[in-house]
């Protein structure tokens, strides 16, 4: 059950190492999957400040993420900032 996080916790822990941060700084990750909720938190260890998620929705799944609040759910799970931008 562990191991299946070890490959996504490596890409993580490898795209905050490569990326120079800055403490306090903002950064930008895409995407709230498994990597990138994993980015977020190894960017976060190493110093990044405000993080920002972008988000990207089909225009036709726009209406059920709204209803069911995912986006709202994603933001308070994450604690930092959120971007929001419809995919078309």
């Amino acid at each position: 059950r562990h191991a299946a996080m070890a490959e996504p916790l490596s890409v993580g822990l490898h795209a905050a190492e490569i990326t120079p941060i800055r403490l306090m700084e903002t950064v930008a990750i895409v995407g709230v999957g498994t990597i990138g909720l994993l980015t977020l938190l190894a960017a976060k260890l190493n110093g990044a400040g405000q993080v920002a998620i972008a988000v990207f929705v089909k225009e036709s799944a726009r209406p059920v993420a709204e209803r069911e609040r995912v986006i709202a759910q994603v933001a308070r799970a994450v604690h930092d900032s959120f971007l929001y931008r419809p995919y078309r």
